[in-house]
């Protein structure tokens, strides 16, 4: 395997996962350094290797001389035959092994007009439904001192007779930065771990309303997809020539740079030189950055901080650059650095020149003006039921639903009975599983087992059938022929209305199991085990199987964004306490520990 088909599975699994959340609304974007060498990157390969088929790559990821921290974080090896494992994956093993199988699931749409948000939530983190408010709230409300930096950027190359030129504004907090430029702010909100853009709000007309509206997304797949570019594109730290053609060649130290994370240790070749208020540092006899800084210190070193955590993620600056910056205590007053990539081989230069210095006492520069996905449809989405799901309780109350079923078993309505039954495991939740092998309620469990035996005995026809069916799937069978039985048993009766979301719960992770061919060979080519996941949330929004479920599927396909959407949904308010303390080991946590420890410079410390 050659790491040029390497270079192509990055830029195939990497087009995946750009935007930042999965209902982040289409809006200007801001073509950085790194989104540019990202692009680039990705038509390079893509023009070169257009007669490579995907299905034909593996890459062997080398292990040699690769730092712990490096192995803790990064693919030990990528299946070779492109199956889908038996065992679902989890968001775990897409961390470790950085591998897309599938195209990635489609951004869920949102329109533009507001609608009522249902009243304040009261929540334990800041998910992607929240309000501004409630994100500001739920934060910290309270003013305090701001740094404002205000900038003229320059971006130029060898052939540029006219070059771009922009004004950027950027605001530092204590433990937050806030880069506004082309009528787009983007804030990283480091206390928090989130990072929101804020856009101007476009009509059906494409004319601007005059209203902003405000994406929000967990820090943690940005650096995450840092890292994975690095890994793979790298292998791991391994390859320092990147071939990109037949002549063009790329040096992986400027990879790393674009991306500001490297998965191991490297000789850098870096030649640096400090003095009071400059820096300059040179590798391979070239100026690559030149920095002054000014003369009057800042107010707190917090604000240093801030910039050189919103550095990590916003300039283009090999990590051993970033750290040169650390030990000076002044902001900077002028900065050019240069970048390379595949589109641009002879570099390119870009220059900050401090214009305005200013400081302010504010609160979290998030408007409460701002629009966020719940308050952009006029139809009931489905971001909105999973706002309402994480800060309330089901309208039917369990104990309405056991009275039910009892009546239904005792009159010999075995499949009534047997379908409150089933909604009354998913509405207790308090079990790891949320089924009958793990809840304490044994006398409802066995009447259900009483009623699936009771199947062929007395229900007949076409009833009866479909009962069997739906049953089978709810007790999904582990064994691969036996569930590819199954599925297609209950094919037919997937889109009727009393089918319950645990059924299509139990059926989209089987879904999701499956190969191509398999899921060909039963008729379920067209399914997807996403949108069968989403009708459930619709049908019952307050079981966490279920997002657990669709963050696994969401993981899997390679949309990251979306998967941890639905971990911060789970964590979030009334989610937690239908777990029983279960929710505290969710993976997700371990990972997110584990990304700070090895991309610590993306973070401020707690």
């Amino acid at each position: 395997m050659t790491i040029y088909k390497a270079l192509f599975l990055f830029g195939f699994a990497f087009l995946a996962s750009v935007e930042m959340v999965s209902v982040e609304v289409s809006a200007q974007t801001i073509d950085t350094p790194r989104k540019k060498i990202i692009r680039d990157l990705q038509a390079e390969m893509i023009a070169a290797l257009e007669d490579v088929k995907v299905e034909d790559i593996s890459v062997p990821i080398p292990q040699a001389n690769i730092s712990r921290a490096a192995k803790a974080a990064l693919p030990k090896s990528i299946q070779k035959d492109g199956r889908v494992e038996d065992k679902m994956p989890s968001l775990e093993t897409v961390v470790k092994k950085l591998v897309k199988r599938e195209p990635a699931l489609p951004i869920l749409p949102r329109t533009q007009i507001k609608e009522t948000v249902t009243p304040t939530l009261s929540l334990t983190s800041v998910p992607f439904f929240v309000t501004a408010e409630e994100y500001v709230t739920l934060r910290g409300g309270e003013k305090s001192g701001q740094l404002i930096l205000e900038y003229d950027v320059t971006r130029y190359t060898q052939n540029n007779l006219l070059p771009r030129v922009e004004k950027v504004k950027l605001v530092l907090g204590v433990d937050y930065a806030a880069v506004s430029r082309g009528g787009v702010t983007k804030i990283y909100d480091f206390k928090l771990n989130r990072v929101l853009k804020i856009t101007p709000q476009i009509g059906s007309d494409g004319a601007k309303t005059g209203k902003m509206i405000f994406a929000n997304g967990s820090l943690y797949t940005r650096v995450f997809q840092n890292m994975k570019t690095v890994g793979k594109v790298t292998q791991n730290g391994t390859i320092r020539d990147i071939s990109l053609g037949s002549t063009a060649r790329l040096d992986a130290f400027w990879v790393e740079s674009a991306m500001s994370w490297m998965a191991a240790q490297a000789d850098t070749q870096l030649d640096i030189s400090r003095q009071d208020t400059q820096l300059n540092i040179t590798r391979k006899r070239e100026i690559i950055l030149a920095a002054k800084f000014a003369d009057t210190a800042y107010e707190t070193l917090k604000y240093r901080d801030s910039l050189l955590a919103f550095a990590h993620h916003e300039w283009p600056l090999h990590p051993h650059v970033l750290q040169a910056l650390y030990p000076f205590t002044t902001p900077i007053k002028s900065l050019e650095f240069r970048t390379y990539g595949p589109r641009m081989p002879n570099g390119e230069t870009q220059k900050w020149v401090l214009r305005k210095q200013t400081k302010n006492v504010a609160g979290f520069p998030l408007p409460f003006a701002s629009l966020s996905v719940t308050e952009l449809t006029s139809k009931p989405s489905l971001a909105g039921l999973i706002r309402n799901a994480a800060g309330s309780k089901p309208k039917s109350a369990s104990r309405e639903i056991e009275s039910e079923f009892y009546a239904q078993y005792d009159k010999g309505a075995y499949y009534n009975a047997w379908r409150l039954g089933q909604k009354y495991i998913s509405h207790i939740g308090n079990s790891h599983k949320g089924t009958c092998d793990e809840i304490s309620d044994g006398q409802i469990c066995g009447l259900l087992r009483d009623i699936e035996i009771k199947i062929d005995s007395h229900i007949d026809g076409h009833v009866g059938k479909k009962f069997k069916a739906i049953t089978d799937a709810q007790n999904m069978p582990s064994q691969s022929a036996d569930r590819l039985a199954v599925l297609q048993a209950v094919l037919p009766y997937l889109d009727d209305a009393d089918i319950l979301a645990s059924t299509l719960r139990m059926v989209a992770i089987a879904r999701a199991k499956l190969n191509d061919k398999q899921a060909r060979d039963i008729g379920f080519g067209a399914i997807r085990a996403d949108e069968l996941l989403v009708r459930a949330l619709k049908k019952f929004p307050y079981d966490p199987q279920t997002y657990l479920a669709l963050a696994q599927v969401y993981a899997a396909n390679g949309a990251v964004e979306q998967s941890w959407d639905m971990y911060d949904a789970l964590r979030a308010g009334e989610m937690l306490n239908r777990q029983g303390g279960h929710i505290k080991d969710l993976k997700i946590n371990h990972i997110e520990a584990q990304i700070r420890r090895n991309a610590s410079g993306y973070f401020l410390e707690n």
